[in-house]
């Protein structure tokens, strides 16, 4: 059975929402691009929910929504991906006093800059981390897309950490 990297996040469940071999949880890092795009190339939309709320010896908020942002959003437009959907913050501002939202706005733009076509998704609320809310995002992001955009033989790639 997979496993997260952490353990932190039960996903065998989400196996079953689709038919067979159509859900595939996949181990991938935000600095690795082999990863990443082995994570998203067969897929025709990929939506982007990585963030985080604070910042660690090993990721700045800019390493993970400016440039983590924009990293995923290239290799999504290399990899041929129709669709990059990217979750951002309804209050991001580039010169917001608050590190967080102003790299969420930055990465905002680093995602158009590589990928102009993307669509930027600006909650006013966000669900907490390391909980059961990310598992069911999943849910609702798959349910969205297969009935909202009529998507019949897409292949829908969801990033997060």
């Amino acid at each position: 059975p997979y496993r997260s990297a952490g353990g932190d996040y039960p996903v065998s469940h989400l196996k079953v929402m689709g038919d067979v071999g159509q859900i595939v949880p996949v181990r991938w890092d935000i600095r690795d691009e082999e990863s990443i795009y082995n994570a998203l190339k067969h897929s025709n939309v990929v939506v982007n929910l990585v963030g985080q709320r604070y910042e660690t010896r090993n990721f700045t908020f800019d390493d993970v929504h400016v440039e983590g942002a924009r990293r995923i959003a290239r290799i999504a437009r290399e990899a041929d991906v129709e669709r990059f959907i990217h979750v951002s913050l309804a209050a991001a501002t580039p010169n917001d006093p608050s590190k967080w939202a102003s790299s969420k706005a930055r990465g905002e733009q680093a995602v158009r800059e590589v990928f102009p076509a993307a669509t930027i998704i600006r909650p006013t609320g966000m669900f907490l981390f390391h909980s059961s809310s990310v598992i069911q995002l999943f849910e609702l992001t798959f349910i969205l897309f297969q009935s909202y955009l009529e998507l019949k033989t897409t292949s829908l790639t969801i990033l997060a950490h």
